[in-house]
């Protein structure tokens, strides 16, 4: 029994290494202000897995109502997108979220949480699934920044515009 545990051991260890060789983790970041920060995430077989921005500090002077992330090729080529089909991790109520693959400075995905937002002094975290399976780049990166809460002023502004595209929309059906 002595014998088998360092084996049991050895092959739980292996099963976690290839369970996890091609997620990223970065432990903490900080956010003075709205400007992106950016990370290499150096992956491997099977080229998809989460990104997880583990500890996420709000040092901003506004509660952020999203944020978004930017895939950036680092100089290895294109191909590592998003996968619209994962729904993204987060501390927040995440009200909605978008992947747009083909954004002209590289894939995005933005996360609205505007009902729970990442108030000052405050972290989250944040996790989106990446798709390195077409081109398999060794490494790519990522950029993430947070926006701050719309002022309810722009909210009614918005929101208004919509209603309006929705009446002029079914008047022109008519």
């Amino acid at each position: 029994m002595k014998r088998l545990a360092p084996v049991f051991i050895l092959a739980v260890l292996a099963l976690g290494l290839n369970t996890y060789a091609h997620d990223g983790e970065v432990a903490e970041v900080e956010y003075a202000d709205f400007s992106f920060q950016e990370w290499q995430h150096d992956d491997l077989d099977p080229w998809k897995g989460w990104f997880n921005l583990k500890i996420v500090w709000n040092l901003c002077n506004e509660d952020w109502g999203d944020f978004h992330f930017v895939i950036t090729d680092r100089g290895c080529g294109g191909g590592v997108t998003f996968d619209p089909n994962m729904a993204p991790l987060s501390s927040q109520n995440i009200s909605s979220w978008v992947v747009n693959n083909n954004a002209p400075g590289g894939p995005t995905l933005d996360i609205y949480f505007y009902d729970d937002p990442v108030e000052q002094y405050e972290w989250g975290y944040f996790k989106v699934y990446t798709d390195n399976t077409w081109h398999q780049r060794n490494y790519f990166g990522v950029k993430a920044y947070p926006t701050p809460v719309p002022e309810p002023a722009t909210l009614l502004f918005l929101a208004g515009g919509m209603v309006g595209l929705v009446a002029l929309r079914k008047r022109k059906m008519h």
